[in-house]
């Protein structure tokens, strides 16, 4: 809907003024029969001619069709016409008028029909002039678009239910096109592990392929072969082993069939993860191996029975019997059985009986006495149960050797008596609890309380107790609780103080013990007279237990909380330090993270992107190339300024001098405060806890000064002391009250500062008052060799190359040696260089290390190093190069700015220093301009 604020510019008599027409038909006067004529070179569509007040002064009969009016009842009719939709009359004013002036070529309005039905249609209004100019009428063909509009709308309705299926599909979908991937669905990203669109489009089917298959064919050959007779009708349907994007492998089932769209044929791959499906039947497999390693090494005789006949066994079923398993296998059961069984009863008919007995799913256990060969006879105990596989009924019996049991059980009836000799002749009263009931005593216990055998046993074990024990701990409540605790596992310690039937106390030592037998629970009390000893103890503690108890309790609760504070001390300072480590351990992990992933993808994208920017190509790409050039140089700078912040490589490859340096750029780049860097410092690194202890405290003292002091200047000033350092962060703002500040809420930072110090032994002082600037200084002990810079700011050496004004002649081709760790880069750096015809690749190298030992071997004219690598860094194999072969170059290459990277690689005897987002074009122009430099040199 349009919405002209102009009301003007809406006239109901259609004012000449309000158009201004752009479309304008100049035509000579004519009869109305012309005008005729004029209309009907459209008779599919409807063609409406009104006067210069809007009025009707002929329509065709394709209009009168439309719009079910005949050409009476809308001829000398207007300005507002009966097929207006009473609600549309202003919104259709305003689009013609605007129209008329030629703000759109075609416009789609609502009619309405006769009979009140409304249908859109597309109308394409004009002016028509006379021989003067002067606008003497307007006309407009009419198209009736509802066909239109439907198709379109099922056309969308399709293509939605279409994408749905294939996007929501089980199975991931894959349309190849001459190998390419072209098109795939969600469930393709997952199953190969895919992020990005980009990642999977911009990859060919034989990158998700391992160079062979399970079963030793070659990938590529063998998927060949599937895709030509998939594209010539004949569909495919294979296991397949793939590929994730990480490498890791997995097994699918595809599906290949042919399609042809428009000119085009594709081939659609529906592939199905079945490595699930391998596990389980890998699983099954296993469990199939495993029970019958169970089977076969059971500690019991297993022999599996049907219709009465052993049809399998275990070897421990051999080893029992004596027999061969052929022998067992091919000789009824009953051969093996004695006449009787030891209770008398035939040995057929009993087994008869069990075996039916276990047909109703209770398993059947029973002793049995059998014939093993040399016709000993052995004690065992059968279990039988029946079960049923494939239809056919099968009966297990598992038997157990119970010789030696039947031993064990006739030593026990010994061991009882002898045990039940020493129960009675014991020492100490001992009773035998169940339930809380006596069960059983020894002469004993009945001594000890002064009653019978019998009275103790028929009576409950609470009928002899006092009422309470001295405690003033009811006795049964107390005895209730050491059984109870007893029957946990622990053996129960405690003083009991009992009475005889006379009410003469009895104070014992008892022992409470828990034992299970025979699936119940029994307690053993052991008592031990000690009503002596506890008469001639309380003469004694009586005299001491006042003075005692207070000074015992004030030396336990003085101690305790010496060692509670002693302990929270410790353990605070070593969650401090912990907490430091790893914090630090995150910033590096990120930003190896950023610089070891994410920087150098987008370098060799750019690299990639210059040679589509290069003038191989034609216009059209050139131009893409640049604006790929330009996104991707956003892209570098954004992920360098996140590594810088996070944790900036330059502290750890260059030191603390240069990071302070660094530091103080940054913040007058990003927060506009000048930060003057003073003092001297060794140029042996710092410990790297304390390095990045003391960064992160200065920049968080600089952004207190962003914050709270109102001023634009800082100084931060280093001074190396006797087995210290002392960094110092002053400002001249409005400062603060110290210990305010360190008591309140908001001061969490500074606090964290101090804890983190604490963890090393080192410290932070403030110095401040409101209105006369603050003075934070940093105390840290550190073993700091003698060597000292006497002033920390390093210049920056200049190395930009200039072409030289005279041309020399080089050695043709410039042998190059590309040293980088991170592969795509490198491939890039390879590729983009091989494209110049006086430059040749001799080798790559993956560390520092190898690119020293290829320097040897291949002894190439200049190296690109790239600065960080493994094993041995850019700068160390820098060195080392320049020192043991002079007559290389070599040209540094990194992420960090010019200003952190530079001075230090040229110090390693680099000839040039470059970062990688450098044009190439200035990368080649370094590459020659050294070789040059030492042409001129050499003359």
């Amino acid at each position: 809907m349009v919405n002209d604020d102009k009301e003007s510019e809406v006239q109901p008599d259609f004012p000449q003024s309000q158009f201004a027409p752009q479309q304008v038909v100049a035509v000579s006067p004519s009869s109305l029969e012309d005008l005729r004529q004029l209309a009907f070179q459209c008779m599919h569509d409807g063609f409406s001619v009104v006067d210069a007040t809007g009025v009707h002064i002929d329509v065709n009969a394709a209009f009168c069709t439309m719009t079910g009016f005949s050409a009476s009842e809308l001829i000398g009719r207007g300005p507002q016409h009966s097929y207006w939709p009473p609600d549309e009359h202003e919104n259709i004013r305003l689009l013609l008028a605007r129209a008329m002036r030629g703000e759109f070529a075609e416009i789609q309005l609502t009619f309405m029909r006769k009979n009140g039905e409304r249908f859109p249609v597309l109308l394409n209004p004009f002016a028509i002039t006379d021989s003067t100019g002067a606008i003497t009428r307007y006309a407009t063909t009419v198209k009736d678009i509802t066909q239109r509009l439907q198709m379109q709308s099922a056309l969308r309705d399709s293509e939605q239910r279409y994408q749905g299926l294939f996007q929501n599909a089980a199975d991931a979908i894959v349309i190849l096109q001459d190998e390419k991937i072209v098109d795939f669905n969600q469930r393709a990203l997952d199953l190969f592990g895919v992020e990005s669109l980009d990642q999977l489009s911009s990859r060919a089917a034989f990158d998700f392929f391992p160079p062979t298959q399970p079963n030793g064919l070659d990938s590529r050959k063998f998927s060949i072969e599937k895709l030509k007779a998939a594209r010539v009708g004949k569909p495919q349907f294979f296991a397949w082993h793939h590929v994730k994007f990480d490498g890791t492998p997995f097994d699918a089932e595809v599906s290949l069939s042919t399609f042809k769209l428009g000119e085009s044929n594709f081939i659609q791959a529906i592939i199905r993860d079945i490595t699930q499906r391998k596990k389980m039947e890998y699983a099954l497999k296993e469990s199939e191996r495993r029970y019958r390693r169970l089977f076969e090494s059971a500690g019991d005789a297993v022999m599996i029975l049907k219709d009465n006949q052993v049809v399998d066994c275990n070897d421990r079923a051999l080893q029992l019997t004596g027999h061969s398993r052929d022998d067992i296998l091919s000789t009824p059961t009953i051969e093996y059985f004695p006449p009787i069984q030891p209770n008398g009863q035939d040995s057929l008919t009993l087994f008869l009986e069990k075996v039916e007995a276990s047909r109703s799913g209770i398993p059947q256990v029973f002793e049995w006495t059998g014939d093993v060969l040399g016709g000993k006879s052995i004690n065992t105990e059968v279990t039988l149960t029946t079960f049923t596989f494939d239809g056919q009924s099968y009966v297990q019996s598992l038997i157990r050797d119970i010789s030696e049991r039947k031993q064990l059980e006739q030593a026990l009836k010994d061991s009882e008596l002898r045990f039940r000799t020493l129960f009675e002749n014991a020492g100490d009263a001992i009773s035998i609890l169940k339930d809380f009931r006596t069960i059983d005593c020894n002469r004993q216990l009945c001594e000890l309380y002064g009653l019978s055998h019998e009275e103790i046993i028929s009576a409950s074990a609470g009928q002899y107790f006092p009422s309470t024990q001295p405690n003033g701990q009811d006795s049964r409540e107390f005895f209730h609780e050491k059984v109870q605790a007893s029957r946990s596992g622990k053996t129960q310690v405690y003083e009991w103080q009992g009475q005889k039937p006379d009410g003469t106390p009895v104070i014992s030592e008892i022992t409470l013990t828990s034992l299970v037998l025979g699936g119940e629970t029994y307690e053993q009390a052991t008592a031990r007279d000690i009503t002596r000893r506890k008469q001639l103890e309380s003469s004694l503690l009586e005299l001491n237990k006042n003075l005692e108890d207070r000074v015992l309790q004030r030396t336990e609760e003085l101690e305790k909380a010496y060692a509670q504070l002693l302990q929270r001390n410790s353990q605070y300072r070593t969650l401090a330090k912990r907490l430091t480590a790893a914090e630090e351990e995150e910033r590096k992990r990120i930003a190896r993270l950023l610089h070891d992933n994410h920087q150098q993808l987008l370098v060799a994208a750019k690299f990639k992107a210059e040679m589509l920017a290069s003038h191989l190509y034609g216009a059209d790409v050139n131009a893409a190339g640049a604006q790929i050039l330009e996104i991707l140089d956003q892209a570098l700078d954004v992920t360098r300024s996140l590594t810088m912040e996070l944790a900036p490589p330059i502290l750890y490859g260059a030191g603390f001098v240069a990071a302070m340096q660094w530091l103080a750029a940054w913040m007058e780049e990003h927060h506009h405060l000048q930060v003057l860097v003073t003092g001297s410092l060794p140029v042996t690194p710092l410990p790297v806890d304390v390095s990045s202890l003391l960064f992160r405290t200065v920049r968080e003292l600089l952004f207190n000064v962003i914050k709270h002091s109102g001023v634009t200047q800082a100084s931060v000033k280093i001074v190396a002391f006797d087995q210290g350092l002392r960094v110092t962060v002053s400002d001249e703002g409005g400062g603060f009250d110290v210990a305010d500040a360190l008591h309140a809420t908001r001061s969490y930072g500074l606090f964290s500062i101090q804890e983190q110090l604490a963890s090393l032994e080192g410290r932070l002082d403030i110095s401040s008052a409101p209105q006369r600037g603050t003075v934070c200084t940093v105390s840290l002990p550190v073993v700091i060799e003698e060597d000292a810079h006497p002033d920390i700011a390093v210049a920056a050496l200049a190395t930009t190359l200039q072409a030289p004004d005279t041309p020399h002649a080089l050695r043709s081709p410039i042998r190059i040696l590309v040293a980088d760790d991170h592969a795509l880069a490198r491939d890039a750096l390879v590729q983009i260089l091989g494209l110049i015809d006086d430059f040749e690749v001799v080798g790559e190298a993956v560390d520092g290390l190898d690119a020293v030992e290829k320097a040897w071997v291949m002894q190439p004219d200049v190296v690109l190093m790239d600065a960080t690598m493994p094993r041995l860094s850019g700068l160390d194999a820098t060195r080392r190069i320049t020192t043991e072969i002079p007559g290389i170059k070599v040209i540094g290459l990194s992420m960090n700015a010019r200003a952190d990277m530079e001075p230090q690689m040229i110090a390693a005897g680099a000839a040039s220093y470059l970062q990688k987002l450098t044009p190439v074009d200035e990368l080649f122009t370094a590459i020659r301009g050294v070789m040059n430099r030492d042409t001129t040199e050499a003359r």
